[in-house]
């Protein structure tokens, strides 16, 4: 039997422990920094197509509200219009009805409504003067129709009171008329004329 007699140091191991470690950490560390670079990546993407989808809502935005003011003062001009070619002056109006009154007659209130009707109450001094108003608006061009709602009279004052007046109680009547718009248009054009 041969001996065998290594007189050769016997190699030592190297310790791979230290480089395996060394080289997992370097790999986590370069798989997180392609992980953040990607997901970098990705949200500027997102946030640029957020940025450009804003922009496009800002612009139609834009449009729709330009769209809509232009509709507005399409509607607001045709609305104009309308009023124009209904709306009558009522200060033409009342100038003609306070015309028609009999010398002491007096308006105790006055409504004016777009439909054209016109509600008021007048004063008079005596019935046949209302009888007479009444009877010049039915045949005045400007009023369709008339009516008399209501009339009543004021309370008598003592004997005194009376004789040192010279007119008797007062008479108020409620007027209801309906007007004839074109004809009120005229006779307004026509003061605009002279003035």
């Amino acid at each position: 039997m041969l001996l065998e007699v290594n007189l050769l140091p016997e190699k030592e191991k190297r310790d791979m422990t230290n480089l395996l470690i060394i080289g997992i950490v370097a790999f986590v560390i370069i798989a997180m920094l392609l992980t953040f670079r990607f997901m970098h990546d990705d949200l500027t993407t997102d946030v640029r197509t957020m940025e450009q989808e804003i922009m496009e809502v800002k612009i139609l935005s834009a449009e729709i509200q330009s769209s809509q003011v232009v509709s507005e003062v399409d509607r607001l001009t045709t609305t104009l219009e309308t009023l124009e070619n209904h709306v009558i002056p009522a200060s033409t109006l009342l100038d003609y009805l306070v015309a028609l009154l009999p010398e002491r007659g007096f308006f105790l209130n006055f409504d004016y409504q777009l439909s054209g009707e016109v509600n008021f109450d007048a004063s008079f001094d005596q019935i046949e003067q209302i009888a007479a108003y009444n009877q010049v608006l039915t045949i005045s061009p400007i009023v369709r129709d008339v009516v008399i709602s209501n009339i009543s009279a004021d309370a008598l004052m003592d004997e005194e009171t009376i004789e040192e007046s010279e007119f008797l109680p007062r008479y108020v009547a409620s007027f209801k008329l309906m007007i004839n718009s074109p004809e009120v248009k005229k006779l307004g054009q026509g003061e605009d004329e002279e003035q």
